[in-house]
Formats: C-alpha cells, structure tokens, sequence
C-alpha cells in the first residue's frame, strides 16, 4: 500500500507558491524571456489543479511513489548523469492530453537558461535497455533482499545509498553480486562480472549510462530540435517525451493559457 508521507512527497512540492494573473504576468517578464510557444511543454498535476496559476521552484529531491529513489539516485548524483539537470520536475514534450481530467493538465513555461533531460521515450519505464522490468528488478533487488543474499538498501538519499551500496560490495559471499548483475543486467564479458563483484557502484553506473540508453541532455531552445532524434521503441507515441529540469518553472492552465495567455504573449511579441 501506498506510505501517505510518501505520496505527499510525490505530489506536493516545497518551493511551489500560487500565483493570480498579475504575479504570473510580473514572473513571466522578469524571467521567461526566450519563452518559445512552439515548445510544447505540458505537465498532468495531482495537486495543484484548483489553481490557474503558480511557480515550482526550490524543489526537494524527488521520489517515486511506488518503486523506490533508486534509478532517480543515480541521475541526480552518479558520475554517468554529471551533465544533466536533477530530476525534479518532471513534463512532457509534445505530451497528451489527458481527456480524463482536463483541469489537471497544465502548460509549463520554464525560466531563462533552464537545462533539461530529455528520455528517448514518452516515459523512462519504457525506455529500451531500461524498461520497467530492469527498473522493478532494481527496486525488488535492494528493498527486498532478493535471493535472501541482500540486506536492504536505503533509498532515502545518496549518502546512504552509496553507504550501502559498498557494505553489499563487500560482502563474503563470493561471485553472488556479480552473477545477479549479469544474470538480471545482461552483462555477459566475465571479466566486467568479475570486476563488478568488487564495485557495485560502478556496475550501476555502466548499466544506467545515459548516452548508451540514448538520453539527451539539452537547453530549452534546442528542444525542438530533438523531436527527431533516435526514438529507441515502437511501443509508445514517436513525437512525445519524458524530459525533466530542476530549473524553476511557471505552471498554467491548459485552457486558460491558450484562450488568453497564449493571445497576450504574441500580441506584446508583434
């Protein structure tokens, strides 16, 4: 079942502050003046939605609500991600629409200079070489002892994480992390299963590299550009992705941006 703190932490951002028109209009000028109204950013919010408008900045590490901070970890702090933003808020690129509750869908407007990751799939789980079976095996690999080898490893925060990812590297239990990896990751060279025996971290480094599971990294004006860029799947929508930014954000009604924001930015543009 769900931990209720845990779902708080998903759904409700510190660093969020509700907006009326005019703040939105003062932030947007001070702020979001390279906004690009053919980048299409929308995110679906949980919470939020009885609001018109509002700024997410300041963000707390973000964590999943069911299936463990591991994979989120390992991008915001390993050395593989050092390029990329943290992830924090996370949108979608040319997204859907959600039809069954529109008031939730909302139009993001980031401010000046923000970076973003950009998922070579509408979502991280269905990313080919990190699909949603290689991401569960991790999170019921360190939350549930598997094989009964494994002690649990914390996913509260780095420091713990690598903590316990070294206690695991060490263990007395010879060639058992290695065969677990190799088996479940699809590490077959012997010599790297060996290696890993002694270095975790870095067998989770070298199976979660961004470049080789064909992320991106990418300014917000050059988002466009990578609308055409290898999309590594067919199960899911080409022209949609996951992406992400620990920038601070703008966050607009989907209805209410295009009815009267949408007209007002291209009118003081004209």
């Amino acid at each position: 079942m769900l931990d209720y703190n845990d779902f708080l932490f998903e759904n409700v951002w510190e660093g969020t502050t509700i907006l009326d028109e005019k703040g939105f209009w003062k932030l947007f000028e001070q702020n979001c003046s390279n906004f690009n109204s053919d980048i299409l950013i929308t995110k679906f919010m949980r919470n939020f939605y009885k609001n018109d408008f509002f700024l997410i900045d300041e963000i707390q590490e973000r964590r999943s609500v069911t299936h463990g901070n591991y994979y989120t970890l390992l991008i915001n702090h390993s050395k593989p991600w050092i390029d990329y933003p943290k992830r924090e808020q996370i949108c979608e690129l040319n997204g859907y629409w959600s039809t069954n509750d529109i008031k939730k869908n909302f139009i993001v407007i980031p401010y000046n200079n923000s970076k973003w990751g950009v998922a070579p799939n509408s979502d991280i789980w269905w990313v080919d070489g990190l699909n949603d079976t290689k991401l569960q095996y991790m999170y019921m690999l360190f939350q549930y002892q598997y094989d009964n080898y494994f002690f649990k490893i914390s996913d509260k925060n780095w420091e713990t994480f690598k903590r316990d990812i070294e206690k695991l590297s060490h263990n007395n239990i010879p060639n058992t992390k290695s065969r677990i990896f190799s088996r479940k990751f699809g590490i077959k060279d012997e010599d790297m299963v060996n290696k890993y025996d002694e270095d975790l971290m870095k067998a989770l480094e070298d199976i979660f590299e961004p470049r080789s599971l064909g992320f991106e990294v990418s300014k917000y004006e050059d988002l466009n550009k990578l609308i055409t860029f290898n999309y590594n799947t067919t199960k899911h929508r080409r022209d949609k992705y996951e992406i992400w930014t620990d920038s601070p954000c703008l966050y607009v009604k989907r209805d209410l941006y295009f009815d009267k924001i949408l007209p007002k930015i291209k009118e003081k543009n004209v």
